[in-house]
């Protein structure tokens, strides 16, 4: 066994070897009993920061259990579950995530998304997607609102309601 085998098979915080591994966006992986206790204060919808590199990962909305696997170097798509129909009594996998609704879905539960009155949303396979991109915040946790402006001051992404409200003297434009 290697030395850098060693460091991806150990947890950082305990330094024992993974139990249940739990991936953040960072793609670091903890055992997801460490992880519970590191955050034992915070809330589905909270960022967590990665207490190795502090970069920020949105807790899920089912929690801490709902972050990807990672099993032996490589994540176990099929442990995200479907955010729409998967319940305590049954977890129905995700295969699919949609970027305007920022929701991991089940292939049954996509159809809806690519068929919208408006047009339709942006679907796109897990396995095609980087383990940070679907943790991207898409809406403002405050106001339920997208978000479309940057905030040069503070080096943030906000929704307009927020520009106006908390940043209006700040320097912001519009993003995609």
């Amino acid at each position: 066994m290697t030395s850098e085998h060693t460091e991806t098979a150990n947890c950082p915080i305990c330094a024992e070897e993974l139990n249940n591994p739990r991936m953040l966006f960072c793609i670091h992986s903890f055992c997801l009993a460490c992880l519970e206790q590191y955050c034992a204060s915070k809330q589905p919808g909270d960022d967590v920061t990665c207490p190795v590199c502090r970069t920020a990962t949105e807790i899920p909305k089912d929690g801490l259990t709902a972050l990807t696997v990672r099993m032996h170097g490589k994540e176990s798509v099929s442990s995200t579950t479907c955010e729409v129909c998967s319940s305590s009594d049954r977890g129905v996998s995700a295969t699919v995530y949609c970027v305007d609704c920022s929701q991991n879905l089940c292939e049954r539960c996509s159809i809806p998304h690519k068929r919208m009155r408006g047009g339709s949303h942006d679907v796109k396979a897990l396995e095609a997607l980087s383990p940070g991109y679907h943790g991207a915040r898409r809406y403002c946790g405050e106001h339920q609102e997208r978000i479309r402006m940057y905030c040069f001051d503070c080096r943030a992404n906000v929704c307009s309601t927020c520009c106006f409200e908390a940043h209006k003297r700040h320097s912001f434009e519009r993003i995609d």
